[in-house]
């Protein structure tokens, strides 16, 4: 999903253009320019529009509420400071977490989603109680051994075939193959055959191809650290396979 659709999805929006009010739209600008990527500024709006869900207000309503009253007062000549543990936006948080549990989300998407929207509050000026982080299960997470993965490779089609071992030799994340165009894989294996038309190359480039990528990851941009990798000659051999098949589909 792009940043614009992600805006104004009516499926992730509980009111018509709940969130998407100036401060919310400045505080998404601002990430931007901080060069966080597209995938994460998308999982921002979706926490906000959920938190919106869940307490039924919008962001801006949330803000004009609560910076009315976060401020120390005077009662019987005592000075009384705010507490936002005491306060109606710890009620929020709660009702924030009831609501995601209800929805069964699990305990990491409840930190991550809840580690959102803090940061948006935060960034327009919301005093916030304390954090609430629940534990994560690490022994819930299966991680896949060589042999699931080769069964996955082996029932595959020959374009999966390519995405998994590109993604295997490279380190590349979903994101990162996901941007890549056929261009981008003559560019990064050109040293090897010197084509730059696709028709030519598919006709004529030898097997075990490897390509040099060097790039910056989505996750990492706003670091500015470029990847220098290559990816190995089965993958490459499985790539060019996929590109011959879609060419057929066409024709």
């Amino acid at each position: 999903m792009e940043l614009k659709e992600a805006l104004n999805d009516k499926n992730n929006i509980s009111n018509d253009n709940i969130i998407v009010t100036k401060n919310f739209t400045e505080y998404i600008k601002d990430k931007t320019n901080d060069g966080v990527s597209e995938s994460t500024i998308i999982n921002y709006i979706r926490a906000a529009n959920l938190y919106c869900r869940a307490i039924e207000k919008s962001i801006e309503e949330v803000i004009s509420e609560i910076k009315l009253i976060q401020h120390s007062k005077i009662v019987d000549d005592y000075i009384i400071e705010y507490d936002p543990n005491e306060s109606v936006i710890k009620e929020y948080q709660d009702t924030f977490i009831d609501y995601l549990e209800d929805r069964g989300n699990n305990n990491t998407s409840i930190n991550t989603r809840l580690k959102y929207i803090r940061s948006i509050l935060s960034y327009l000026g919301i005093k916030l109680p304390r954090n609430v982080k629940y534990d994560v299960d690490n022994e819930s997470w299966n991680a896949l051994e060589k042999k699931d993965i080769q069964y996955c490779f082996n029932n595959s089609n020959i374009h999966y075939k390519a995405y998994i071992s590109f993604a295997i030799s490279t380190g590349f994340r979903q994101k990162d193959i996901n941007d890549l165009t056929i261009n981008s894989f003559l560019k990064a294996t050109e040293l090897e055959h010197g084509y730059s038309n696709l028709e030519e190359f598919l006709n004529e480039a030898p097997q075990d191809l490897k390509g040099y990528w060097e790039f910056k990851p989505n996750k990492t941009k706003r670091h500015g650290v470029k990847c220098k990798v290559y990816n190995s000659p089965e993958s490459s051999n499985y790539i060019i396979q996929s590109l011959k098949k879609r060419v057929e589909s066409i024709n």
